[in-house]
């Protein structure tokens, strides 16, 4: 099957840190602030995936840039596709400096999507940086692609967390332009469940932007590239 690149559309797979400082953090002391004190990096989903990774990278290294070298360990939150660690982060914990929150793209659109659930705005956070890897690769089981373009198969499973993720734009495109049959599967916890519910057949159809996981299902003989997010081929997905 031929891969389409749909060029409208641009991802931004997030890992988003966010410092809740106070004065009294920022100030000047004659002892530096972290010295002898604990960062604690909030992650809003499960080990494994994107999110997760780099905000261990960051646990890792960042101490050693610090005034006062503090030490510092992730905490994982995965529950409600990101909604539960937003919650917690916005309404619980103290802004003292010592807490960061990693969390992903999902949450800002539940965000705007609105809803009771929604305990934080995110346009409160004092944003530190996040990090771009290029669109997200879509790819489907070598061993249902046949069932993709036939209306009397079973449709092909599409699976995610929240189902609010920017590359599932790409298989509504496909459904309705190019008459996909497929159908969603929505609540799996994090990345690493879901790579291994693709490896198990559980999921057919699913979208990743970590060149790594998806490397590995392509090389593995599993998957084939069917579309990508962004403007510009991903080398380091070929």
């Amino acid at each position: 099957m031929a891969a389409v690149r749909v060029a409208p559309l641009k991802v931004l797979f997030l890992l988003v840190i966010v410092l809740w400082a106070s004065s009294a953090a920022i100030g000047a002391a004659a002892d530096p602030f972290y010295k002898g004190k604990t960062i604690k990096i909030l992650v809003s989903s499960s080990p494994g995936g994107g999110t997760d990774t780099v905000a261990r990278l960051v646990s890792r290294f960042l101490p050693k840039y610090l005034p006062g070298n503090p030490d510092a360990y992730v905490q994982n939150m995965p529950a409600g596709g990101g909604l539960v660690a937003n919650n917690y982060f916005y309404r619980v914990s103290k802004p003292d400096g010592l807490t960061l929150f990693g969390t992903s793209s999902g949450p800002m659109t539940m965000y705007n999507r609105g809803g009771t659930k929604i305990k934080y705005n995110p346009r409160e956070y004092t944003w530190l940086g996040s990090l771009s890897r290029g669109g997200s690769i879509l790819m489907i089981r070598k061993d249902v692609k046949s069932r993709l373009l036939d209306p009397n198969a079973e449709p092909v499973v599409i699976g995610d967390r929240e189902g609010n993720r920017t590359w599932l734009s790409m298989t509504l495109w496909g459904k309705e332009a190019l008459g996909w049959n497929t159908r969603y599967v929505i609540g799996y916890a994090g990345t690493a469940e879901m790579v291994l519910a693709v490896r198990q057949g559980e999921i057919e159809l699913w979208s990743s932007g970590n060149a790594e996981l998806t490397k590995g299902l392509y090389e593995d003989g599993l998957v084939e590239y069917i579309a990508q997010q962004g403007t510009e081929r991903r080398r380091d997905l070929s």
